[in-house]
């Protein structure tokens, strides 16, 4: 998690969300200028404390520019920039959740279930936790279980409410929490290059995982 040593940098961040998610650039179609403009600032924030000071060999527009600590479901600590060297399709969930959050995690399925073999050694599947005080790794490995998810193509990772803002800020993701444990989000699925660039977003609906499945042999 980012400790913001400065005010300044702190409202400067906020001030590039909240005019970026007002401005046309807030769309469901990839924004390369939104979320460059994100991770500019969060470079520039971070940068106050070497020790999350974002990666150097990454790329600037890469979401694993976002150099916080998560925890799988096996309760291993990972860095986004891990999950470098595969594309990867990720999305923000909760397990708890009783309505969207099961249709994005069938979709991400589907996409697995059309992959040959070979496709599916170079993808995988990332699902962030929205409830992070409730979804524990513990909560995550049996989730992952009851829903038959992988361990060889599939990690769930939880944060802290500050790790989870910044990496929605950064897909460009919308979600509030409305009380009760229950968290109103955007079902969007992001497609990521094997250096954590995006490539595209969908719905995570099953009628977009054919497309989803071919468009992932195309880079």
């Amino acid at each position: 998690m980012i400790k913001f040593e400065s005010i300044t940098l702190f409202v400067k961040m906020c001030t590039v969300t909240a005019l970026l998610t007002s401005s046309a650039a807030y769309s469901l179609g990839f924004s390369q200028t939104y979320t460059q403009a994100y991770l500019q600032a969060y470079a520039q924030a971070s940068s106050k404390d070497s020790k999350q000071a974002p990666a150097q060999n990454i790329p600037q527009n890469s979401i694993y520019q976002l150099n916080n600590t998560w925890l799988d479901q096996d309760g291993h600590e990972r860095l986004l920039s891990s999950f470098s060297g595969k594309k990867q399709i990720v999305s923000l969930i909760y397990t708890h959740c009783a309505h969207t959050c099961p249709t994005i995690v069938s979709t991400m399925q589907a996409i697995e279930n059309k992959l040959s073999n070979e496709e599916k050694n170079n993808v995988g599947f990332i699902l962030v936790s929205l409830t992070p005080d409730t979804d524990t790794p513990t909560v995550l490995q049996s989730f992952a279980q009851s829903r038959k998810l992988s361990a060889h193509n599939w990690s769930l990772l939880t944060g802290s409410a500050d790790d989870v803002r910044s990496l929605a800020a950064a897909l460009n993701i919308k979600y509030q929490n409305i009380g009760n444990s229950e968290v109103e989000h955007s079902n969007i699925m992001t497609v990521l290059d094997q250096q954590g660039r995006i490539k595209f977003q969908k719905t995570g609906v099953i009628s977009n995982a054919t497309f989803t499945a071919k468009e992932l042999a195309n880079f």
